[in-house]
Parts: structure tokens; C-alpha cells; sequence
């Protein structure tokens, strides 16, 4: 999700939670689903800076173009994370509806833009559907994960998930125990060109949408 096509609201948001001295004295903690870099075009970033750490969820090992044969340390998943946010957990998975494997389709010439959906290059970049390539990498849900790492998610305040259309499987795995305090999610389909109602449904259910920003919507527990 790159902070160059957001406008303001989203980053006025993270530069508060990262100077807010309530999260930082209870140690917030943020989950960063689709994470890619750990600095550039980064959600979660301003927040490590400001002392918050967290989980962050990349199932790449390659980051760029995944054309080049040979890793380097500036396109190494784990080499980048290690250097950059060392203290953070880094997870090597997909996140769905239910712990197994899953297929990702890789666009080389998109910078590595990756997708769960062999149409979704198809659709949303059309001239790009040549270049894909298919791995197959783990996946587990947001509530294993939460078991997993039950210490540190359950003071997670923040969540970000950018995974290029399978937001909703994402949501299939999510109980109502994992209530994060805010939630940005990429909810625009670049497939049918325009916002995925039954994402925004599915998420009225337990939040309130407090900005639509491009492509992504912004929400705010909603609490009883």
C-alpha cells in the first residue's frame, strides 16, 4: 500500500497512534498483512519509528523483480526486515480462510506486484498478463496467527491488509475475539472498478468507516 497515493487522513491517523502516549505506555502492537518493505511505501513504519512493533505478514521471499534469478540484500525479504525492523516478527505466509497452501501469481515487470487471483492481472493490468509466474506458499489464518503470537496481538491496535483482492478470505479467518482498535483495508477491486460492497458490509458489522481514501477504507472499532 504506497503512502505516495495516500492522501493525508491515512497518515494523520498513523503519526497520532505513533505519538500516543496511552498505546505507547500499554506497548500497542500492529499486524502488517501484505507488508512487502519494511520501509518503503509502508503503513506501519511511522509507527516502528515511534517505538510501536509488531507482526508483519509477507509470504514473498523476493521483493522487485522476481525475473532476477540472483538474491541480493536489497531485494531479500528476511535480509530487509532483519536490517530495518529487527525487532519486529517477520511471518513468511499467506493469510485466508483456513491454514493450507496457496497459489500466488507474481507480475516480474510490475515490480513483483502480487496477486492470489490468476485474473487479477488480467483485469487490473491488463498489459501485464503475460508476466506472471506461480509459487505456492504456505498459509494460516488471523486467528491462528493470534494464537501464535498471542503476546504480542493481543495488544494490537492497528491493522493494515493490502493483498490485492482477497480481502475477504482474510476476513473468513478473523473472529470477533481480534478486535483492533483500527483497521485500513484495500477495498477497492481493480477487477470490477469499484468498491467491494460486500467487504464494506462484512466490516460495518463490527466497525465504523471513518475515511474512504483511493483505494482504501479507514475504520475505527466500534465499542459497545
Amino acid at each position: 500500500m504506497a503512502w505516495s497515493s495516500q492522501p493525508e487522513p491515512t497518515l494523520r491517523i498513523v503519526t497520532e497512534l505513533a505519538a500516543n502516549s496511552e498505546f505507547i505506555a500499554r506497548r500497542a502492537t500492529y499486524l502488517d498483512i501484505g507488508a512487502n518493505h519494511p520501509t518503503k511505501d509502508s503503513q506501519t513504519w511511522p509507527l516502528y519509528r515511534g517505538g510501536w512493533r509488531g507482526v508483519a505478514v509477507e509470504p514473498l521471499k523476493i521483493l522487485r523483480d522476481h525475473n532476477r534469478a540472483r538474491v541480493t540484500d536489497d531485494n531479500d525479504v528476511k535480509t530487509l526486515w532483519r536490517t530495518h525492523r529487527p525487532d519486529d516478527v517477520l511471518v513468511q505466509e499467506a493469510i485466508g480462510a483456513t491454514p493450507g497452501e496457496l497459489s500466488l501469481y507474481m507480475s516480474g515487470r510490475l515490480g513483483g506486484l502480487t496477486s492470489y487471483d490468476p485474473a487479477w492481472h488480467l483485469n487490473a493490468y491488463d498489459r501485464y498478463s503475460h508476466d506472471q509466474r506461480r509459487i505456492i506458499v504456505p498459509m494460516t489464518t488471523i486467528d491462528a496467527l493470534c494464537r501464535r503470537y498471542q503476546e504480542t496481538l493481543s495488544r494490537c491496535e492497528f491493522v493494515t491488509i493490502d493483498v490485492e483482492g482477497y480481502e475477504n478470505e482474510i476476513l473468513d479467518g478473523w473472529s470477533e475475539v481480534f478486535r483492533p482498535r483500527y483497521v485500513v483495508i484495500e477495498s477497492y477491486d481493480r477487477r470490477t472498478k469499484r468498491f467491494d460492497q460486500d467487504l464494506i458490509d462484512r466490516m460495518k458489522t463490527r466497525y465504523d468507516l471513518i475515511e474512504t481514501v483511493k483505494v482504501n477504507t479507514i475504520w475505527r472499532r466500534r465499542d459497545q
